[in-house]
């Protein structure tokens, strides 16, 4: 009888990141006739939990932090030994490339990208540790799943890793729950108002500071900038507002479980990151045929965005040419029915779950 495939898919938690979703979408649709997934989370919490597909098996290891988990998945593979693990987000991938040497010689490990590394690095307290932790132990896995070709292209270059470990699956967007949640309304935008959303943790690597100073040049126009997203820097922006002139003209929503519905209402998405991996609020705000304001920064993001097509890409940092496409996009004739079309051809679901499933199997003959 045919002998299915054991994989371990390891994430700190299910909070509300990127990453997360990505994971529990993998856990959620890749083929039960060859798969028995098992979700491995550090901490049982998040708000993707609840989405978790009733038939998968949790672990949790009930740590706080990633750094207290290495002797627990010692413990755990040696005891099961997968056939395959999944890991993803920056620390753990290094935390089981540096305890590969421990682990069990026939289980495959895969490591899933979720960022730029050597952008991210630099916001560690030792860049020049991790900068060469990467160099020298991430080697030891048998795949590296990049999200898009800068990232791919970044490991080559700057940690050495060779190419025929590296593989480019984008992220995947279920653009049908994402329409279905769309409708449910809890608020109504007013439809007379340039209305622009910005949706992610408002930490140092978004520079949502930059967003409001932006906001701040066309505050005498009829606009209206709503920020989703909860982070350590919120007080610090709200007090950017009042300074700015512009608290009137931002609302701070903080979290949502379903940001769809006011997202949808939008004339764009903005995004100012200083480095991204594959934004997946890009793609969320496409699969709803709403156009992006993005700068281009290290990360794909300028492998999502056509010009004039399905947003704007405005050189990191020109805040003057970044304020002017706020206004331009509310009367840009983009077409919804085009972005989103273009968006469910290259980003469905299925089509990256069987991305995932060909390299998982090839991996293992």
């Amino acid at each position: 009888m045919y002998r299915k495939i054991r994989i371990f898919i390891l994430v700190p938690n299910l909070e509300g990141g990127g990453s997360e979703r990505v994971v529990s979408q993998i856990v959620n649709n890749i083929d039960r006739s060859k798969f028995t997934p098992t979700l491995v989370l550090a901490q049982k919490k998040g708000v993707y939990l609840k989405e978790i597909a009733k038939d998968v098996c949790i672990i949790n290891l009930n740590k706080t932090r990633v750094r207290y988990i290495g002797l627990a998945l010692i413990k755990l593979f040696r005891k099961e030994k997968p056939d395959i693990v999944l890991s993803t987000l920056g620390h753990l991938n290094l935390l089981i490339a540096l305890l590969r040497p421990l682990l069990p010689s026939k289980t495959v490990f895969i490591a899933r990208e979720s960022n730029t590394i050597s952008e991210r690095n630099k916001e560690e307290n030792f860049p020049f540790l991790f900068n060469l932790l990467f160099r020298t132990v991430y080697k030891r896995y048998d795949r590296i799943i990049c999200q898009c070709n800068f990232m791919k292209n970044d490991l080559i270059k700057n940690f050495g890793i060779p190419s025929e470990k590296l593989f480019v699956i984008n992220n995947p967007v279920n653009i049908d729950e994402i329409l279905n949640k769309s409708l449910v309304k809890k608020e109504i935008l007013p439809p007379e108002v340039n209305n622009i959303v910005f949706i992610g943790r408002l930490s140092k690597q978004k520079r949502v500071d930059l967003l409001l100073k932006a906001f701040s040049i066309i505050k005498n126009t009829n606009s209206h900038l709503y920020i989703i997203g909860k982070g350590e820097l919120r007080e610090q922006l709200e007090n950017i507002a009042i300074e700015e002139g512009i608290k009137d003209k931002i609302t701070f929503l903080g979290e949502r479980d379903n940001p769809f519905s006011l997202l949808a209402q939008a004339n764009c998405l903005a995004l100012t990151s200083a480095y991204e991996g594959f934004p997946n609020v890009v793609l969320e705000a496409h699969a709803l045929g709403i156009p992006v304001v993005a700068f281009q920064s290290p990360g794909g993001i300028a492998e999502i965005i056509d010009e004039n097509e399905n947003g704007f890409l405005i050189p990191f940092g020109d805040i003057q040419s970044f304020s002017n496409s706020l206004i331009k996009v509310a009367t840009h004739p983009f077409q919804p029915k085009v972005i989103q079309n273009y968006t469910r051809e290259r980003y469905a679901l299925p089509e990256i779950i069987a991305q995932y499933e060909g390299v998982l199997l090839n991996t293992i003959k």
